[in-house]
């Protein structure tokens, strides 16, 4: 493989068979680009960072044990999130629990605004003209209420920015189950922060995007 820090990047597909074929250099480059985006998506899963560490280091372990069942014609993210959704699965089976509280403070800024729009497009004005703040934990609240099946799409789609054939083959199922899910997810998080209580959509509230919203 040579000294990759020097050489052009490969793909995470090149990388995963050099490993295959015997580099640790290439795992290791591999975890490097992965560590932090599978910490932050199985925290948002399990809602506890130290767990998700574990899980997140469970995950690479499994990359390194099952190396061989590799598909070089897959794409290595759509593995990778695989084996971490398995891993997530194992740890709610042995907890016999779900999450009760999910933080996406982590994510990036971009898959947050992707998904204001969305909601905004299906009705769910008070994310426009509540606080960041107060948007955020209302945000949250909602997250929490979705069926996992149902989060799962939701952070893959909008904060992984998969597509929903990438999707699929993460979590199993068709694309168009990934559609039906995702759009489920879309409406209930909608519905609810249409019923947020009008305190929070009235009187002097803090300005958003530089504009200011008037009291009632």
């Amino acid at each position: 493989m040579g000294d990759i820090a020097k050489t052009e990047p490969l793909s995470d597909e090149r990388l995963m068979m050099g490993f295959v074929n015997g580099s640790e250099e290439a795992f290791d480059e591999l975890v490097r680009r992965y560590a932090t985006k599978i910490t932050n998506f199985v925290c948002r899963q399990v809602s506890h960072f130290a767990t998700a560490e574990e899980i997140a280091q469970d995950t690479f372990l499994a990359v390194f044990r099952k190396k061989h069942t590799y598909k070089p014609d897959h794409r290595f993210s759509s593995w990778l999130y695989k084996i971490a959704i398995n891993m997530c699965r194992m740890h709610f089976r042995k907890m016999k629990s779900a999450p009760v509280t999910v933080s996406i403070e982590e994510s990036r800024d971009e898959g947050r605004v992707a998904l204001e729009k969305v909601l905004v497009d299906n009705g769910g004005g008070p994310v426009e003209i509540l606080s960041r703040k107060e948007a955020e934990e209302k945000l949250q609240e909602a997250v929490v209420s979705l069926p996992m099946k149902q989060r799962q799409v939701f952070f893959l789609s909008f904060y992984e920015e998969m597509s929903y054939d990438e999707i699929a083959r993460v979590v199993g199922c068709s694309p168009g189950t990934v559609a039906s899910r995702k759009h489920a997810a879309v409406r209930k998080l909608a519905s609810k922060l249409r019923r947020l209580s009008p305190d929070l959509l009235c009187g002097d509230t803090p300005q958003v995007g530089g504009t200011g919203v008037p009291s009632c």
